[in-house]
C-alpha cells in the first residue's frame, strides 16, 4: 500500500492539492450513487408510482449529510487554480476555457436534441402506453 502511495505522490504535479482533489474523487462518487439510490421506483397494480428508495427512511439524515456544497466547494477551488496560473490575459483564458468546454460538450448538446426528437422521452403522451 504505501509503494502505492508513493507512486501515485510521486506522479502528482506539485502544483495539484491532494485534499481538494479527494474531495473532489469522494463527491464525483457520493453524488451519483446518492442519486442512483433515490430513483428506485415501483409500479403499484393500480399503475401508481411508489417511491422504493433504500435511502427513503433516511431523509433527515441527509439534510445533515449533504454532497452538494462540496461538489461545488472542491469544483470552485478547482476552477480557480488554473485561473490564477494561466500566463496570458482573463479574456484569453476565458476563450481557452470556452473552446475546451465547446469541444468537450458541443457534441452532446447536438446530439442531445436530435435524439429527443427521434424517439419516444417523457413528454410525449404514448411514451409509457405499451403500445
Amino acid at each position: 500500500m504505501r509503494a502505492l502511495v508513493r507512486r501515485i505522490e510521486a506522479g502528482t504535479p506539485a502544483h495539484r492539492d491532494r485534499a481538494v482533489d479527494g474531495l473532489r474523487a469522494l463527491a464525483l462518487l457520493a453524488v451519483p450513487t446518492g442519486h442512483w439510490l433515490l430513483g428506485g421506483f415501483t409500479l403499484s397494480a393500480d399503475g401508481a408510482l411508489h417511491n422504493a428508495s433504500p435511502l427513503s427512511a433516511f431523509a433527515p439524515a441527509s439534510w445533515i449529510l449533504q454532497m452538494l456544497g462540496i461538489f461545488f466547494l472542491v469544483g470552485g477551488c478547482a476552477s480557480v487554480l488554473p485561473y490564477r496560473r494561466r500566463a496570458g490575459t482573463t479574456r484569453a483564458w476565458l476563450g481557452s476555457v470556452a473552446a475546451m468546454y465547446f469541444l468537450q460538450y458541443g457534441p452532446y448538446a447536438e446530439a442531445g436534441p436530435s435524439w429527443l426528437s427521434v424517439s419516444d422521452w417523457p413528454g410525449d403522451p404514448r411514451c409509457c402506453s405499451g403500445r
